[in-house]
Formats: C-alpha cells, sequence, structure tokens
C-alpha cells in the first residue's frame, strides 16, 4: 500500500509523460542495423623468415675459440694438371689439393717451395685462389716466421668460392707439418655475422664452417672411425647465438649453452625450429617447425647437453626440466652440468656420450627420459705388462657417459690431478702416484 506522498509523487510523473506525449510529435527512432558478424579469430600462420649474413675474417674477431681445420699430405706430383707454374727454387717443391665449396671443380692447387733451396725449410706457399689451373696469376704467400723445421705459419689467405651462379671470397690461415712427412694443415678463418628470429625476438648469430671445407651446412655427424672405448665423437658446421646480448661468439665445446651444432632442427624456448642453411653460409631460413614433436625430460639443472640424431645435432640448454623436440632417436653426444654440494662449492663436469648406451626414443606428444650427469661413479682398472701395472681411471654419469677428471672444475678452477696409492696385504703403502690427464 502507497502511503499519502508516495502516491502524489506517481500521479505527477504519469501526467508529466502524458503533457509531453500530446504537446509534441516524437520522430520514431531510426531503425537499428543488424549486427555485423564477426569472423573468427584465425592465427595468421608463421612463415619462413630468411636472414641474409655477412661473412667476416676472424682476424678482426679475436677470441672466437676454436675453428674448424684440415690438412693434406704433400707429394711430389700435382693432383691434376696445371696450365701454368712459377720458378720454383727447390728441387723438392711439394704439392696438394684442398676441396672447397660445392661446385663441380671444389679442388685448390697448391705448392710449397723453399726460397733459400732445397732442404732449406719450407717457407713459401702458392695456392691457386681463382681455381684456373694458373699458379703465376696468384699472390705468392711467404711465411711469417721461419720457426723451426718441424711447423712454419703462413698469413691468411684469401680464395673465390663458387656457390651456385654466385662466387664469394673465403678465409684459411695454413701451416706446413714437417713431422716425417711433410702436410699441410689449414684452418678455417672466417664466418658470417648477422641476426635471425626465432618466434618473435631476433638475435646475433655467427655461422662457422667447423669442417673446414667451404660448406657452411654440414650437420653434426660422427667421426669415422670411432675409438675402441666407444666414446662419441661428432663433427659438424656450428651456429652461435648470443642469446644473452652481449655480442660475444665464444666457442666452448658443450660448455657454451649459446653454441649449437648445426642439424636440421633447433629447440629454442617452449618451440621447435627447421633451419635451411645456405651452402655459402649467407643466408639461413627459419621456420617453425611442423614436424611430429614430443619431449625429453633430465633430472639436472644447469646443463648443456647435445643430442645426435639422423637429423644432426640439438642442443638442449638452461635449467628447464621437459623440453619440447622433434620425435625420433636420439644419443647423448656431450654435456656439460654444474651442481653445488652442501658447502656451497660449485662442481662443473663435462661428459661425452657412449656408443654402447641405449637410444632414447621421443615418440610423438610423449614424455622420454635422457639420462645423464650426476650422480657420478669412478672406477680404476688395473693393467700388468711384465713387472709394471697400469693404471686408469673412469669416471661415468647416470647415463654411460663419460668425463675426464682434467674437465671437473671446483668453483671454476680446474682439479689437480687425482692420486692414488697402493697397499699390500698388511695396509702397508708400496706405490704412489698422479694419474694423468687425457
Amino acid at each position: 500500500m502507497l502511503n499519502k506522498n508516495a502516491f502524489k509523487v506517481a500521479i505527477v510523473v504519469v501526467c508529466v509523460v502524458m503533457v509531453g506525449t500530446s504537446c509534441a510529435r516524437l520522430k520514431p527512432a531510426p531503425p537499428v542495423p543488424p549486427p555485423v558478424p564477426v569472423p573468427p579469430v584465425v592465427p595468421t600462420p608463421v612463415g619462413p623468415v630468411v636472414s641474409e649474413l655477412e661473412y667476416k675474417s676472424t682476424e678482426d674477431t679475436p677470441g672466437l675459440g676454436y675453428m674448424g681445420s684440415g690438412y693434406v699430405q704433400m707429394s711430389l706430383r700435382p693432383s691434376e694438371r696445371l696450365s701454368e707454374e712459377p720458378v720454383y727454387f727447390s728441387k723438392r717443391p711439394l704439392y696438394g689439393e684442398i676441396n672447397l665449396g660445392d661446385s663441380e671443380d671444389a679442388r685448390y692447387v697448391l705448392v710449397i717451395d723453399e726460397s733459400k733451396g732445397t732442404r732449406a725449410g719450407y717457407d713459401t706457399l702458392y695456392i691457386d685462389a681463382n681455381n684456373n689451373e694458373d699458379l703465376t696469376d696468384d699472390e705468392k704467400v711467404v711465411a711469417k716466421s721461419a720457426g723451426n723445421s718441424q711447423m712454419t705459419e703462413f698469413p691468411q689467405v684469401e680464395l673465390t668460392l663458387e656457390y651456385g651462379d654466385s662466387n664469394y671470397p673465403y678465409y684459411l690461415t695454413p701451416r706446413v707439418y714437417s713431422f716425417g712427412d711433410t702436410q699441410v694443415n689449414w684452418t678455417s678463418a672466417g664466418y658470417c655475422e648477422g641476426e635471425i628470429t626465432f618466434g618473435d625476438k631476433t638475435y646475433r648469430v655467427a655461422l662457422f664452417d667447423d669442417t673446414c671445407n667451404g660448406v657452411f651446412n654440414d650437420a653434426y655427424a660422427p667421426r669415422r672411425g670411432a675409438p675402441m672405448s666407444g666414446t662419441i665423437y661428432a663433427r659438424g658446421d656450428t651456429l652461435v647465438v648470443d642469446v644473452n646480448g652481449d655480442g660475444e661468439f665464444g666457442k666452448h665445446i658443450y660448455d657454451t649453452p649459446e653454441m649449437y651444432h648445426v642439424g636440421k632442427y633447433v629447440s629454442f624456448g617452449d618451440k621447435c625450429y627447421e633451419l635451411e642453411i645456405d651452402p655459402s653460409g649467407r643466408k639461413i631460413t627459419v621456420r617453425e617447425s611442423e614436424s611430429p614433436c614430443g619431449y625429453v625430460t633430465t633430472d639436472q639443472d644447469g646443463y648443456s647437453v647435445e643430442l645426435l640424431s639422423d637429423d644432426g645435432g640439438l642442443k638442449l640448454a638452461g635449467n628447464a626440466r621437459t623440453l619440447k623436440v622433434p620425435a625420433g632417436e636420439y644419443r647423448v653426444a656431450g654435456c656439460s652440468f654444474e651442481v653445488e654440494d652442501d658447502d656451497g662449492i660449485s662442481w662443473k663436469m663435462i661428459g661425452r656420450g657412449d656408443w654402447r648406451q641405449d637410444a632414447v626414443s621421443v615418440n610423438p606428444d610423449e614424455k622420454a627420459a635422457v639420462a645423464f650427469g650426476a650422480p657420478l661413479t669412478a672406477s680404476i682398472t688395473a693393467a700388468r705388462s711384465g713387472d709394471s701395472f697400469r693404471f686408469s681411471l673412469e669416471i661415468k654419469g647416470q647415463g654411460g657417459e663419460t668425463y675426464s677428471a682434467g674437465e671437473i672444475q671446483r668453483d671454476g678452477s680446474r682439479l689437480p690431478p687425482p692420486k692414488f696409492e697402493v697397499r699390500n696385504g698388511e695396509g702397508e703403502i708400496v706405490a704412489s702416484a698422479d694419474f694423468a690427464f687425457g
């Protein structure tokens, strides 16, 4: 029931509405258009990102670390016919050839000469830098120093390599070794630098020809002639990603999380990418992989592990316990990890995988454990030879990988060689010595 005052208010409201209606002709409201249908949001597929890289000399960037090398055994006759040759001062100039690049004619002839006469030492080098089988139009390379009778160093040499329809420079640094038979050793002296994009981030990168064959896309693969120990030794070209943005491209085997051995895939962040590297190294194409993927798990923190598959190397690093990888078969080729003991002391270990261990199978959308690292097990074996014994120390991780005592660091410092003692049946020490590194 309304009270008297409330009832008056209601009457006034009704009268105002009625008076307004009778005194003014209201315009009809415009019709409301029907709602425009909004199409569903479909993610735009991320296409491949192509990056151009610039080739640089390693002389302009010191401190890069290990660079790939190769060698050729020298002989008294060239392996291919030369149209012109310079006048030699030695009665025994030596010939060899280097295979570089991916063209049909990838053979580059070189000759070493003795400027002071026969048996004075090889201190002059000629190399067919433009690969036209004529050594007279190439620069004579003079040794930087005579060195000794077993090793002579030469300055950096620039060659022209053919890749498809294009020619590019390629740098190498030669040395002459005379340990019995004479050979020329050369080191890759250039690398490609630029930027590549993973997801929504761009990083500076450097690409290295660590196989030293003039091609920058050699996938990480086992070396021929694996040692009897079963230890995995692999080789391939190297991509260094400057993840922390410090501008450094240092290379240390298994020890630098920013170093990736070249393979078909890169696991970066929580995604997998495919790499397509031009043989010249001047171009890299990155695309998010559509291959079936699974996951690997680890119980280590602060690790860096190189997995070896038929598609090359796959580098994993950091503290994540679960990582996305393409489905396939993997072996631990190399690893490093850090642990801290109860006293707060940091220990770092670097190890290599073993062929005798089973491969890890990663199935699509499933998890597979990759075992490496602590706990470690040490064992000593003894082999007798006449009246002497040879003792060997072996350190293995939980995945069967091996560790050298010389690659164990305590608070960043290398440990002294481990010691051992030999005691007789009465417990008396009859011999003691240090294990040798290596």
